[in-house]
């Protein structure tokens, strides 16, 4: 009987302590090493070299894709459709999208970290409108390609083919490189996207739903939380992937949009963990572009 009471003890706390952590991609964990390594970041390069011959660099976090073939990834076209914000000019003499597939530690000159990308795809029917604050946005067709100098992994990931309607009430992985929490000594939490916190790629068990039908949106289908816990996408896990057996079943659109990602953020349990994109219905697109261009 003690024992009994001691492990539903344990359990309420460690549920009280939940309730009070700010809300993020939390409810998952780090992948382990050599995990998923398919899924890829996208990043912003920047160098600028001065007169005195210093050297300095910097990255900054864009979205996550997921590398089909050495030189293809998938992602979201929201993360591709317009680059422009993302480049600065003055003082930096060199700026770049690239594709990082090594540690966060790593710098800009380790070999089989970094590739160029050499092109970048947008569906050609994706469209974006935002009205209201969200309230009224909409989303349709939003899913690209990146083209990139080689990449040296192990192995890639298949798309899945099953019609993504059909896959309703399944269990799926959400891999992302987003907004994420960390524990610094003394037990203060802080957040910001995994590449400024040092960590690796997040991973968090979710289940497939339908998502609400919104005018103008689509198609789409959306991620719940299993067994009741607090979990969401943020910014910076757009375009990463869906994983289930079949291989991806979408890529991430939207996440959270209430700022419920931010380090104040209040408690929120919603009903939906993110919305993806669906791969079913651009099966033809994406192999009849990256099969004919290698």
């Amino acid at each position: 009987m003690k024992v009994k009471m001691l492990i539903f003890f344990v359990l309420i706390t460690s549920q009280g302590l939940a309730a009070k952590l700010p809300l993020r991609i939390y409810g998952g964990r780090d992948a382990n090493p050599g995990e998923y390594i398919y899924v890829v970041r996208l990043e912003v390069q920047r160098v600028a070299n001065f007169t005195n011959n210093t050297i300095v660099g910097e990255h900054d976090h864009l979205c996550t894709a997921s590398a089909l073939t050495a030189t293809w990834a998938v992602t979201a076209a929201h993360c591709i459709a317009d680059l422009s914000g993302h480049f600065r000019g003055d003082p930096w003499t060199e700026e770049k999208l690239i594709v990082r597939y090594g540690h966060v530690d790593n710098s800009a000159w380790t070999n089989d970290t970094f590739s160029d990308v050499i092109s970048t795809v947008p569906h050609p029917l994706y469209t974006y409108t935002n009205e209201l604050y969200y309230v009224k946005s909409s989303v349709k067709n939003d899913i690209g390609l990146v083209q990139m100098t080689p990449m040296s992994l192990k192995n890639y990931i298949k798309l899945s083919a099953v019609e993504y309607k059909s896959m309703y009430g399944h269990e799926a992985i959400f891999a992302g490189f987003g907004i994420t929490t960390k524990t610094l000594p003394g037990g203060k939490v802080i957040t910001d996207d995994t590449l400024q916190l040092r960590k690796p790629l997040q991973v968090l068990s979710v289940m497939i739903t339908k998502c609400a039908e919104r005018e103008g949106s689509g198609p789409a289908i959306c991620l719940a939380p299993i067994c009741g816990h607090t979990v969401t996408t943020c910014g910076g896990d757009s375009g990463g992937p869906l994983i289930h057996p079949s291989g991806i079943v979408g890529v991430l659109s939207t996440g959270d949009a209430s700022g419920f990602c931010s380090d104040d953020a209040p408690l929120h349990v919603g009903k939906d963990a993110g919305e993806m994109t669906p791969i079913s219905p651009y099966i033809e697109w994406i192999y009849s572009y990256v099969m004919s261009k290698k």
